[in-house]
């Protein structure tokens, strides 16, 4: 049995979280595949379901899942970091000029990729990026608030129409 079908088999995620004590949101991500239980809650599933659950059945549906996710984000960061507008022929993506540059985001990796992906529907040149940046260096900042450079940008691009 997978452990989706106990889950089910128990009344389904919420019902199943109530009734073992277990935190909803652990319940969810288990059942999507998008966490593996930890080893004591692993011991603590198969005395619920007395030995019934295929943990070799679930790690290896789980790597699936785990590897479709990150070929989806592969995608989704190169199509977002490679920003660039018809006129401009480099397709050095913005992220990577702002690592070449020697200053970093000051935001979290997820909270970086949200706003590089942000960018992509405003057309964003890597010469747009790289001025705005050498902005910021000019002030003798190595840490880039990547909120203030999306304001700044969204002025310039205000400039030109």
């Amino acid at each position: 049995m997978t452990l989706q079908e106990w889950i089910r088999s128990q009344g389904g995620q919420r019902e199943c979280a109530r009734k073992f004590n277990f935190p909803a949101a652990s319940v969810g991500a288990w059942y999507r595949l998008e966490r593996y239980p930890r080893p004591h809650t692993q011991q603590k599933l198969q005395q619920l379901a007395h030995g019934e659950i295929d943990f070799r059945k679930l790690m290896k549906e789980y790597l699936i899942a785990q590897r479709k996710r990150n070929e989806k984000c592969l995608k989704i960061t190169c199509c977002t970091n490679t920003l660039i507008r018809p006129d401009i022929r480099s397709e050095l993506p913005l992220k990577h000029v702002l690592e070449r540059s020697g200053m970093r985001p000051q935001q979290p990796e997820w909270q970086a990729r949200i706003i590089y992906a942000s960018w992509a529907g405003k057309e964003i040149s890597t010469d747009e990026f790289r001025q705005v940046l050498n902005g910021i260096r000019e002030k003798g900042e190595q840490l880039v608030d990547l909120f203030q450079v999306d304001k700044i940008l969204s002025q310039l691009k205000a400039q030109y129409k």
